[in-house]
């Protein structure tokens, strides 16, 4: 994601980039810890989708899916995005 993009004022999809070549990570953060948050690699994957998570025996298990192109570009033409004015 493209945050000075977002910060900018354009929505969630047009901030939306990939870049494989510098991997994607996914963000980990307590909700009432003030424990810093962490990153976790995940590879080349794109459009990550949380399936399940949940804490067993003191690790965190998370499964997600993951796809190996980009497809924000389908994304793009079935949900056409108008950006304010």
């Amino acid at each position: 994601m493209d945050f000075g993009k977002f910060w900018g004022g354009v929505s969630v999809m047009e901030s939306l980039c990939w870049q494989p070549d510098l991997g994607s990570r996914i963000l980990v953060s307590e909700r009432e810890s003030k424990e810093p948050a962490f990153e976790v690699a995940v590879g080349r994957a794109t459009a990550c989708t949380l399936i399940n998570c949940f804490e067993e025996g003191g690790r965190l298990i998370v499964d997600i899916s993951g796809a190996g192109i980009a497809v924000y570009p389908e994304y793009h033409s079935r949900f056409p995005i108008s950006s304010p004015q």
